[in-house]
């Protein structure tokens, strides 16, 4: 008598096939896919494609560091594993971002990022006058560098 072997993962039947040495996908019974597979690993990776999770598209800023901190309006499309997540600009630009740098738009986050950005404002003007004094300042000339004699 054969020992019937199968696991079920997310709804999906996994069960191994003695005619044909390989594991087939059934799910209410009915078998979902013409394809075989040689590992269990295998079959979770197709059932995994097969079973997406929803996801509501979330505003949110991103963080930017062009010329000081800016925060980028737009929203997150979807999560991808280890802490990245998929964020679409208003713009319309697309970009795969860490999610440490991707925040919800709320009161809360909304209040810190314009305090963020009026200091950012200011370290602009701090910046401007740096390079005015950095301007006016007397350069290094041979002269300086001879020796005497």
């Amino acid at each position: 008598m054969a020992t019937k072997l199968e696991a079920v993962y997310k709804g999906y039947t996994i069960e191994w096939n003695d005619y044909s040495c390989s594991l087939l996908i059934t799910q209410h019974g009915e078998k979902v896919t013409n394809a075989t597979f040689k590992t269990v690993e295998d079959c979770e990776n197709w059932i995994d494609k097969q079973v997406k999770r929803k996801f509501k598209h979330v505003p949110a800023y991103k963080i930017g560091n062009f010329n000081g901190p800016a925060y980028i309006t737009g929203k997150v499309t979807s999560l991808v594993d280890n802490g990245w997540c998929w964020f679409i600009s208003d713009t319309g630009y697309r970009s795969k971002e860490p999610m440490r740098d991707v925040f919800p738009i709320n009161e809360f986050n909304t209040d810190i990022v314009k305090q963020a950005e009026s200091k950012a404002a200011a370290i602009n003007v701090l910046r401007t006058e740096l390079d005015k004094l950095h301007a006016g300042l007397l350069r290094i000339t041979s002269e300086d560098c001879e020796v005497s004699k």
